[in-house]
């Protein structure tokens, strides 16, 4: 059996579907972790808001913390021409820093 491994698929209109429908038919997929994607020109002062270390990162780096104790990986990045921050998260945790996130 193929191991499991985690992606980020971007929607882009009506064919997210037949995206969805063609990886799925090729793909194990395993809930074990989850992406969050700050992204805007508020991004860097929100993120360091749970995780101080984030404004002293550099662009495409990458480090472990925790966010509200529970245990993350930071990477700094950018899809909007501003910069912003992925952080990755184990799935049973997700809601709970999306919710943090949106509180602030």
């Amino acid at each position: 059996m193929l191991p499991s491994f985690s992606f980020f698929a971007p929607s882009s209109g009506l064919s997210t579907m037949a995206r969805c429908a063609s990886i799925t038919e090729r793909t194990t997929f395993s809930a074990v972790a989850a992406l969050l994607a700050i992204q805007g020109p508020t991004a860097a002062k929100l993120v360091a808001h749970f995780i101080p270390r984030a404004a002293k990162m550099t662009f495409m780096s990458s480090a472990v913390d925790t966010f509200d104790g529970v245990p993350v990986r930071l990477f700094p990045s950018g899809y909007t021409s501003e910069d912003g921050y992925e952080i990755s998260v184990r799935a049973e945790d997700i809601a709970a820093l999306a919710g943090a996130l949106c509180a602030q």
